[in-house]
């Protein structure tokens, strides 16, 4: 059921972070930043950079994170194995392409 909780939230959260780990080394090696250098871009130890790459990283600010990404001028795109699902609910005034439109199903005058 989509409203379910999680069964494992720890695992939810190493998923996520390796994902945004993976996001930022792809980012930095676009730019041909060392992790050394975007450190010193960020004011941060290369050490961090490398347990935030490496999805280790525990309780950063998301304002440090955001930092990293505007330094990269990246479009931040976590890179997962699967595609994304696809939508299971609808907006109000949205409707499932298979479902014929108001205006076609209306008698003609």
């Amino acid at each position: 059921m989509f409203w379910e909780r999680i069964e494992d939230p720890e695992r939810a959260v190493r998923l996520g972070t390796e994902a945004i780990g993976a996001s930022v080394r792809l980012a930095r090696l676009r730019r041909g930043y060392s992790q050394r250098q975007l450190a010193w871009r960020v004011s941060m130890a290369q050490s961090t950079i490398s347990r935030l790459e490496s999805g280790t990283l525990r309780g950063m600010r998301l304002s440090r994170l955001a930092m990293i990404f505007g330094v990269l001028e990246g479009n931040p795109r976590i890179s997962t194995t699967e595609p994304p699902a696809a939508p299971r609910r609808w907006l109000p005034g949205q409707r499932q392409a298979s479902e014929p439109s108001p205006s076609s199903t209306q008698d003609p005058m």
